[in-house]
Order: structure tokens, then C-alpha cells, then sequence
């Protein structure tokens, strides 16, 4: 037996485990991810164990019945989405990223703090984020550029007044951020 295969094996194991799957249901709810449906929960591996995926808890997903099928069935997910629910729930609450959002598209964060405030993994990407992208659209906001983390705030490279990014708006009018000690 491969070592792909043994662990795929042991995965398989532990998802059959009555107190793993607990655990899976207590952490990831008992809510459809994609539609908001309560009835009928079953809990959905993002990537497929088979193609080494894994039983964390970030591969999981909460899915009714109907949107488990139809992932299963592989069609794009605006097929069966209700955009209201949007998703996998988010651990910080929409008021707190306002403001998080608020702080990094005026640049005084850089987006490795925002991914930390928001407490989204470094790989994410927050432009991905479907309410990032609700709320610079309720702002009018076509674009936004940050260049905090790329010049360093923290080793004193940034004085007081310099431009350190720029938010352009749908109406074509341009905001420059600057740094403020």
C-alpha cells in the first residue's frame, strides 16, 4: 500500500468516527453553508479525501441535502447559492469588518493585520470575500491599492504624509491615503 493510499485509508477511518463527526457537526453548525436550509445537514470535504484532502475542519463544509448533491454534481455554485447567507459563516461579526475594512482601505493597516483582525488564513485573499466586495460597492468603491505591507510601516520607513496607497471610486475620482503618525 502507497503512502497516498494509507492515508487516505486513515482519513476514511476517522470520518466514520462517531465522536470525530461530533466534533465536525459542534464546529461547523447545522446551517446549509450555501442556501441556509437547517433540514437535512450532511457535511461536505471541499477538496475530496480521495484527491488529499483532509478531515480538518477548514476542508468541511456544512451542506443541506440539495447543495450537497449539486457540488457533488459539479456545478458552479451560482447555480444553487442563495446569495443571502453567501457561504461559510464568518467567525467576526459584520460591524467589526466594517471597521477593519475601513482601517485597511484608508491605509493605516496593511492586509496581513486585516487578515488577522478578520481572522482569515494568510492564503486567503480578502478582494475574494464576497462581503469585502459588498462593502466597497455600497461605498461606491471601484479599487483600492495598500501598499502598507510592502513598505514597512513598523521599521520607520514611513514618515508622517507619505502617500501609502489610493482608493479610486466608480465615479473616477481618486482618494490618496497618506501615512498619519
Amino acid at each position: 500500500m502507497s503512502e497516498e493510499e494509507r492515508i487516505y485509508e486513515e482519513q476514511k477511518l476517522q470520518w466514520q468516527d462517531p465522536i470525530f463527526r461530533r466534533m465536525v457537526k459542534n464546529a461547523c453548525g447545522s446551517v446549509c453553508y450555501n442556501c441556509g436550509c437547517k433540514e437535512n445537514i450532511q457535511y461536505h470535504h471541499i477538496v475530496p479525501l480521495r484527491l488529499g484532502g483532509t478531515n480538518a475542519l477548514s476542508n468541511i463544509a456544512a451542506l443541506c441535502t440539495r447543495c450537497h448533491k449539486v457540488a457533488h454534481m459539479g456545478q458552479h455554485i451560482n447555480d444553487y447559492r442563495n446569495t443571502e447567507n453567501m457561504g461559510r459563516p464568518h467567525n467576526v461579526p459584520e460591524k467589526e469588518m466594517d471597521s477593519v475594512f475601513t482601517e485597511y482601505i484608508n491605509g493605516r493597516i496593511g492586509m496581513k493585520e486585516c487578515k488577522q483582525l478578520i481572522e482569515i488564513s494568510k492564503k486567503s485573499k480578502i478582494t475574494d470575500m464576497s462581503y469585502y466586495k459588498k462593502f466597497l460597492k455600497e461605498r461606491g468603491i471601484k479599487k483600492v491599492k495598500n501598499n502598507i505591507d510592502i513598505i514597512e510601516v513598523k521599521r520607520g520607513m514611513v514618515r508622517n504624509g507619505d502617500v501609502v496607497g489610493y482608493i479610486e471610486y466608480e465615479d473616477g475620482t481618486l482618494q490618496t491615503n497618506k501615512w498619519v503618525d
